[in-house]
């Protein structure tokens, strides 16, 4: 492995390796999320790649993946609907684990509350009225918290800083249709926008509609005693799902791609989120700032991948704050602060018919209620930082964040593994077991340390070491299985290291990252159905993104990502050592785009993603794809610009996720046909 890992090394090099020139603007690209102020890259010991938005409206995303695999060792799984699994340097995660270990925000703050994240929950981010999304890959938890072991990807808004008035509209095959409204009215001291977005698609496969409505309002007002930010966003989902296809290479099958085997499948989601900001200007040497949110969230869905179909239902309401400040100390700067969330919280998960199957499933699946509980959570970190330039071209930055968090837990349905009458299953009893109530307390910490050095004006170097933790979720608490009565949990350790290089030589703007992590009690489900921490695993890999501009209107763009990502112990007999499943070795994509006259920009990009395992054990293998996508745009006016897009031009037939599974063997979730989508964007 060794030897490959250094076969991945000398393939990615040689993108640095160009004729000197007139260096391009990359290092003076300004980002927030990795240290929730304003940074350029010059002076940031780690990485945060940006998607703008005018590559937001390029795009005509019909799904987040299509936006976010841009960015460098992201690589999301689309599933049916608005559904996905995410990957930010890991295998494709699923369960708790996956929305655990990445974290999703707003303008720097959580879509959903520390605990009670949802899977596909960034499809509650209101990326149509983005100014950039920021994705930070790597263990963040010194900035952020818990849940991002693995990275953080925060949706930046559109500032109403001037008049503007502008309609986006999208429309295509399998019943695609997008419109978004942004008015907004103001300039660089007050200013207020509003927001109105609708999508509908039909998708390819049968019953699979999705339906959703997003709307925003932002106040902005700046003046000699500090500035005001405050946002209120809603997010309204209805969606009829579809699931797994089985069976060996079923995605290639026409019929079965397109069928739907869990009709009556669903998915509703109503959220509402509001947050403020209030303080010095976040460039000023010296200031403090509070920020205050509020979030309510409501979701139901069908859980059609297991016996029974079961509906769940899920809710949780919370308020937080984060208070700081940054003052200048030591020829640096110090940045400290507190943050605190309180959480009401529900989930219900409910069969409405008996289970069938087996004379097994039968018994231990009962009809009628298997979980009901509230879960009480309360919050509160301390965090700190301290930036010091050491040279005029090396900067240093460390930090520290200590969290406490707590759950409340109130079963509303018998103790133990029974009915929700009390009474007991055959077969030694039901499948679904409920603790009794109980309270659990976690306390964990971060460290992080970094060190930036700028090599003339053009290249940056740098190195940093850090650790992460993610908390136990609720639903890993106190949705036990089998005989467990108790999950006995310790938080999630992520230790990583990480270098790169950036910048520009000649006509390339480059980006070359190699990171190392390892993970230590790690939550899964063990061969006896326990939720239990305990496991080990390790990650490596190397990311790199260049573009090259081969002439005055001819770019050429490449994203390579290598990764290695492994079982340190048995999770799942058998695996130590193994490469972990639905983690491809490569990925990653290639596009050239070329101007055509003055108003004509027409783009052909690659899609590419390896071979990979779909069980633990390394028996089972997807063999990967590669797609290839053509788009173009023409702007007839300064105000009115036109696009054209043509998904998967050739047709493939390939699987967005492949899965094993020991019931029904291979499964995937088909890839979409080839699919042709049209757009306008008007500038009233």
């Amino acid at each position: 492995m060794d030897k490959q890992f250094a076969t991945a090394l000398s393939l990615l090099f040689p993108v640095l390796i160009v004729d000197a020139a007139e260096p391009a603007p990359l290092l003076d690209t300004v980002v927030v999320t990795a240290h929730q102020q304003p940074l350029v890259l010059a002076d940031l010991a780690g990485n945060t790649a940006v998607i703008d938005d005018e590559e937001i409206t390029r795009s005509g995303y019909a799904h987040v993946q299509q936006l976010l695999n841009n960015a460098p060792g992201v690589n999301i799984a689309r599933g049916n609907g608005i559904e996905y699994l995410p990957a930010v340097r890991s295998p494709v995660l699923t369960g708790a684990a996956a929305c655990g270990s990445i974290r999703a925000t707003l303008d720097g703050v959580a879509l959903r509350a520390p605990g009670f994240c949802n899977i596909n929950e960034l499809f509650e981010a209101p990326l149509e009225f983005a100014e950039r999304v920021e994705v930070v890959r790597g263990t963040a938890s010194m900035v952020h918290g818990a849940n991002a072991t693995n990275g953080v990807i925060d949706t930046r808004l559109r500032l109403p800083e001037r008049d503007r008035s502008g309609l986006s509209l999208w429309h295509g095959e399998q019943g695609f249709a997008k419109a978004a409204l942004d008015l907004s009215r103001g300039d660089a001291q007050r200013g207020q926008s509003l927001g109105l977005a609708h999508i509908r698609n039909d998708g390819f496969r049968q019953d699979n509609t999705y339906r959703q409505t997003t709307g925003l309002w932002q106040l902005q007002h700046s003046g000699t005693t500090g500035q005001l930010r405050a946002s209120i966003h809603f997010a309204d989902l209805d969606q009829d799902s579809a699931g797994y296809v089985s069976g060996y290479r079923a995605y290639e099958d026409t019929t079965l791609s397109e069928a739907n085997p869990t009709p009556g499948a669903y998915r509703a989601a109503r959220s509402i989120r509001g947050q403020v900001r209030v303080g010095t200007d976040e460039r000023d040497q010296q200031g403090r700032a509070l920020s205050a949110w509020f979030r309510d969230t409501n979701m139901a869905f069908r859980m059609h991948f297991l016996p029974g179909q079961p509906d769940e239902e899920n809710s949780h309401a919370s308020v937080g704050a984060r208070a700081g400040g940054w003052l200048p100390f030591a020829g640096g700067r110090v940045d400290y602060g507190t943050e605190a969330e309180l959480t009401d919280a529900y989930l219900e998960q409910f069969q409405a018919e008996p289970t069938e199957g087996s004379a097994f499933l039968q018994a231990t699946i009962p009809a009628g209620y298997q979980y009901r509980y509230d879960v009480m959570a309360a919050s509160l970190s301390v965090f700190g930082s301290y930036r010091r330039p050491l040279s005029e071209a090396l900067v240093f930055d460390a930090g520290l964040r200590t969290g406490w968090t707590r759950y409340d837990y109130d079963n509303h349905l018998p103790d133990g593994r029974t009915d929700a009458n009390g009474e007991p299953c055959a077969f030694g009893g039901c499948r679904y077991s409920r603790p009794a109530d109980r309270a659990d307390d976690f306390v964990s910490s971060a460290v992080r340390a970094g060190l930036a050095y700028r090599m003339g004006e053009s290249l940056q170097f740098y190195a940093n070491l850090s650790n992460g933790y993610r908390t136990p979720q609720a639903a890993e608490l106190y949705r036990l299985q089998r005989v467990q009565q108790v999950a006995d949990l310790d938080p999630e350790q992520a230790f990583s290291g990480e270098v790169g290089i950036r910048g520009s030589i000649a006509r390339v703007e480059f980006e070359l990252a190699a990171y190392q992590q390892r993970k230590r009690n790690v939550i899964y489900r063990n061969a006896d159905f326990f939720n239990v921490s305990g496991g080990k695993t390790a990650h490596r890999g190397l990311e790199s993104r260049a573009r090259v501009s081969l002439t005055d209107r001819t770019t050429f763009s490449l994203l390579l990502n290598y990764g290695e990502h492994r079982y340190r112990n048995d999770q799942v007999a058998g695996t130590t050592g193994n490469l972990m499943d639905s983690a491809p070795l490569w990925f990653g994509g290639a596009s050239i785009d070329q101007r055509i006259g003055d108003r004509w920009n027409v783009r052909a990009a690659l899609d590419y993603v390896g071979k990979y395992y779909t069980d633990p054990q390394s028996l089972h293998q997807y063999p990967g794809h590669r797609l290839l996508h053509l788009t173009a745009d023409r702007q007839f006016t300064d105000s009115v610009t036109v696009f054209l897009k043509l998904e998967n031009a050739l047709d493939e037939r390939y699987a967005s996720r492949a899965d094993f599974s020991s019931f029904s063997g291979d499964r995937y979730f088909p890839g979409s046909p080839r699919v042709v989508r049209f757009g306008a964007k008007f500038e009233l």
